[in-house]
């Protein structure tokens, strides 16, 4: 076990991610959800570079909470979401170039709330859409950068179809009610079961959901494994 210590007065740390040789850390300060200033009157979080040795590089400041982070090495860049819970925004960060920050604002965004962890499938950015404002809207979108807009596309719907993965209804249809769409991330090659797939975490619901093809057309095709 390694620890990798702040470098100054940056404070909870949230998502982290690695690149190549580097590991990246957001701080978000307490910086509210709705991007509403900390206590102490920050109003941006710190996103701050380590070698896998734990040596810190540079660090980054980014209007907002910064509840969304992960790598997207083939274009040599990191993807940000901020303020999970409204007021949100999309960014990419390169860590090379002289102006880095790039700063996109949504459109698409319909289901009330803000957007949370990002993750890179099969080439596709995808979001969670967090904190939405009922269930009828999506729990999920596709990303696609247009200019300064990062225009969104829903993957699959709150109140989505779904086949139950486990439980004493495995194997029936169920119709999700998500209210908590959270982290998310792209499943191992190596597991057992659902490889490959987009894993979205409903947290204060207790559930995991997975597809297999994000934004192919078939999302009606969910699992969804219950933690209760």
């Amino acid at each position: 076990m390694k620890t990798f210590s702040p470098v100054g007065a940056e404070s909870a740390p949230d998502d982290i991610t690695r690149m190549g040789d580097s590991v990246y850390v957001s701080f978000h300060n307490d910086v509210g959800p709705l991007g509403e200033a900390s206590a102490n009157g920050a109003t941006a979080s710190t996103v701050q570079q380590f070698s896998v040795d734990r040596k810190p590089g540079k660090s980054w400041q980014v209007t907002g909470k910064v509840d969304g982070l992960t790598a997207d090495p083939e274009h040599h860049r990191l993807l940000l979401t901020a303020s999970e819970d409204g007021n949100s925004s999309f960014s990419t960060l390169s860590p090379d170039p002289a102006k880095p920050l790039t700063t996109y604002t949504y459109s698409g965004l319909t289901h009330g709330g803000g957007t949370d962890a990002v993750s890179v499938v099969n080439g596709k950015i995808l979001v969670s859409a967090s904190a939405p404002a009922d269930t009828s809207g999506p729990a999920a979108y596709s990303v696609a950068l247009e200019g300064t807009t990062a225009k969104l596309t829903p993957v699959f719907g709150d109140s989505a179809t779904a086949t139950a993965a486990n439980g004493p209804q495995a194997g029936k249809t169920t119709t999700l009610g998500l209210t908590d769409p959270d982290s998310n991330t792209q499943v191992p090659a190596s597991a057992p079961r659902f490889k490959n797939s987009f894993m979205l975490d409903a947290q204060a619901d207790r559930q995991l959901i997975f597809t297999s093809n994000p934004g192919g057309g078939d999302e009606d095709k969910q699992d969804s494994q219950d933690g209760k």
